[in-house]
């Protein structure tokens, strides 16, 4: 910026004039001043909103390791900081607005001379005017800027109203019993010497592990049923959102489980249901990225099972005592017309009463 600003005091130290002669380079520099301010005060934000979480985080877990009087110190001082760091990060925003609107205003005052023109020009133009217009469009820029950051932050904290669980806790815990029996028919029981091990009914994985590696061992079967029910009650409470009877709640979390918990969030079952529909026929199983699956025998007669649970051809009550898997030895053919359409009659319900297996009442000893 040298030779750009010159200072004349006319030989005395408190007056004088200030002047700036200028060219492209010279306007170029003072934009990538301005970004850079921006860039900064945007910088500087964050920042402060970071470590005002991290100091948050921070005093918690100190006082949750401490306690007592100690706690309440941690909470004081730790609260403390949170507020200054929070007001430091908001008022970077009016510092930076401030900034802006002195670098615009001083602008505004220079008087822009434009190169000596030719005799047949008899006028010149005052470009002024662009320069004050320049600053307010970049403190407009501000202002939006920081309207949506604080918009976005009041959206986020806003957000758990937003999907409030229409399913209770209490109406969950009291479906998953049926979800265990109904399971124990779909996927029989594993065997055990113990109730605890029966308490898996055929789940691959609990809580993202192998249950091959979990130990149940002095565990009730109420306690090891509990896990389970634990580990998918935030995929249920937090993606659906109707309401539902038992037995269609039921069906919902066994479709979850059958599909995946990704998948579940992915499926058209759970847009059907949450619009209110319940459409059986909307059952497919979806992958992570949302595209379904292709597929086999095996998990049509599944969900044949699950679609007729849902749309009221069978109930919970009555697999209590059918035998286990007996539903697999009715052939896909049977269960769904050459369009894909559901069937379900007299003599189907029949088959399903009989089998080699033993009841889910029966496995359980309830």
């Amino acid at each position: 910026m040298r030779n750009v600003f010159s200072l004349n005091t006319d030989g005395c130290w408190y007056k004088g004039t200030v002047s700036m002669r200028y060219n492209l380079k010279t306007v170029a520099k003072c934009l990538i001043a301005l970004i850079v301010l921006a860039v900064a005060g945007f910088g500087l934000y964050w920042a402060g909103i970071g470590l005002w979480a991290l100091l948050g985080y921070i005093w918690a877990g100190i006082c949750w390791f401490f306690g007592g009087l100690w706690s309440i110190i941690c909470w004081f001082f730790g609260g403390l900081w949170s507020v200054l760091c929070w007001l430091a990060a908001q008022w970077l925003w009016f510092l930076g607005a401030a900034l802006l609107g002195l670098i615009g205003w001083l602008l505004s005052k220079i008087n822009w001379k434009m190169p000596e023109r030719k005799p047949s020009d008899n006028k010149e133009r005052d470009w002024k005017w662009l320069w004050a217009i320049l600053a307010v469009l970049l403190l407009l820029l501000l202002g939006l800027l920081l309207f949506k950051s604080c918009s976005s932050s009041e959206s986020n904290g806003n957000s758990s109203e937003l999907v409030a669980p229409t399913i209770s806790s209490e109406a969950y815990n009291i479906a998953f019993d049926k979800v265990v029996t109904t399971r124990a028919y779909l996927d029989g029981v594993q065997n055990g010497e113990t109730k605890t091990e029966r308490a898996l009914v055929g789940l691959k994985f609990v809580n993202g592990e192998s249950v091959t590696k979990m130990t149940f061992a002095g565990k009730t079967y109420e306690e090891a049923k509990a896990i389970i029910a634990k580990d998918w009650e935030p995929v249920i409470r937090n993606n659906v959102h109707a309401n539902l009877t038992e037995d269609q709640l039921v069906v919902v979390t066994l479709f979850a489980m059958r599909n995946g918990k990704y998948g579940f969030e992915k499926s058209d079952f759970l847009k059907s249901v949450n619009a209110g529909e319940f459409n059986v026929n909307t059952m497919a199983l979806h992958k992570a990225n949302g595209s379904k699956r292709e597929l086999r025998d095996e998990a049509k007669q599944y969900l044949w099972v699950l679609k007729n649970l849902g749309n009221g051809n069978l109930s919970c009550d009555e697999l209590l005592d059918y035998p286990s898997f007996s539903y697999k030895a009715i052939s896909v053919s049977r269960m769904y017309g050459e369009d894909g359409a559901l069937i379900f009659n007299d003599s189907l319900k029949a088959r399903l009463q009989r089998g080699n297996y033993p009841t889910p009442r029966k496995a359980l000893e309830l």
